[in-house]
């Protein structure tokens, strides 16, 4: 991806290293934190588990997940969410993923999040809020990496307001995240959980009364156990923290609680779309599916970049296409699917964008 945040199997592998500590180097530290999370979801939907069971359901998350190969994490959690697995999972990407924002803001300024804010601004406001009504943008992806480029290119580029930059975000803007997000900026107006733009600082968690890195091990399943009543009495703060985490936590959705509850708003604006264009996607069947669960035949065109496919994956990007989307109309359109198509596969997203189809 451009902007270096992970998904499908990279995501997974970023994952496993952040459960065996090679992101911090501290594999009891990272568990911990992951099994308080877990203990804090199961004490407040009633279910008895202590700490170290906690703990323990979390590395054998990690050794499944290695065994499992899945294509997406999304695949690992939908097929095995009770054994505590999809908290663990969904508080793993809410923990990565943040990482990746800190470590790529200071790259959003370049590359094809640059190119589509100068199409889109059009030398005045008026000109920018015309061309933003006409540009819906669905992401399966968990960061908020262009809204956050987008605010600030906003507020730098017409010298505006907090203020008068949050109300010209939320009247104009429309970046719909089927899976969930890492939370909500403050300028957001949205009902939710706030998080700023950038790592989640797990520092807090390094308090030497609750860090159980140096136990011993035979002492580390007692102090484990220990954790959540120290916390509860004296630890406020973290209490808080682990509260918070939890909730950003269940920001995050899976696939199979998408299709069972799809938001009619990104139906309706999916379906009133007169182009689409996928940049940057790994086309599953699944994230197809998602868009399409009245399965109404939507005759459109469809383009969309191929990096890195080869011609038998294009081929099947381009029956799935016609399968889920054109053949529903009874036939009609088949040939909208524009997707691979003028050597597309050696262009990442900008230089799609410049060479084969443009955003006009």
């Amino acid at each position: 991806m451009d902007y270096e945040f992970p998904s499908g199997e990279e995501l997974i592998k970023k994952i496993i290293e952040f459960c065996h500590g090679k992101i911090y180097r501290e594999e009891v530290f990272n568990q911990t934190i992951l099994a308080l999370i877990l203990h804090k979801h199961f004490q407040k939907n009633g279910i008895e588990k202590t700490a170290h069971e906690c703990y323990e359901i979390v590395e054998n998350f990690r050794l499944q997940l290695i065994k499992a190969r899945p294509s997406s994490i999304d695949d690992f959690i939908a097929y095995n969410n009770t054994m505590g697995f999809d908290i663990v999972g969904k508080a793993c990407i809410v923990l990565v993923i943040s990482r990746h924002e800190s470590s790529s803001s200071s790259k959003l300024f370049e590359g094809w999040y640059c190119y589509l804010w100068r199409k889109i601004y059009d030398g005045d406001i008026e000109g920018m809020k015309s061309n933003l009504k006409n540009l819906t943008i669905i992401t399966f992806n968990y960061d908020r990496s262009l809204e956050y480029f987008l605010y600030e290119s906003m507020q730098n580029l017409f010298s505006m307001t907090n203020q008068e930059t949050k109300i010209l975000f939320n009247e104009n803007v429309a970046i719909h995240h089927i899976y969930g997000q890492l939370g909500f900026f403050d300028w957001q107006e949205k009902n939710s959980v706030v998080k700023n733009y950038g790592a989640t600082d797990l520092e807090i968690f390094k308090d030497k009364d609750i860090n159980p890195v140096s136990k011993q091990l035979e002492h580390r399943a007692s102090f484990i156990n220990s954790l959540p009543k120290i916390i509860a009495d004296s630890k406020e703060t973290i209490d808080r923290e682990l509260e918070y985490l939890l909730t950003i936590t269940n920001e995050i959705k899976t696939y199979r609680e998408v299709a069972s509850n799809p938001e009619q708003v990104i139906l309706e604006r999916f379906y009133n779309s007169d182009i689409f264009f996928f940049l940057g996607f790994g086309y599953h069947k699944q994230n197809l599916r998602c868009l399409n669960p009245q399965q109404r035949g939507v005759l459109k065109p469809f383009y969309g970049t191929t990096y890195g496919f080869g011609n038998a994956q294009i081929d099947g990007i381009q029956k799935d296409i016609t399968d889920i989307f054109l053949k529903q109309g009874g036939g009609a359109g088949l040939d909208n699917c524009f997707i691979g198509k003028e050597n597309s596969s050696q262009y990442e997203i900008l230089g799609y964008l410049k060479h084969v189809c443009d955003l006009n």
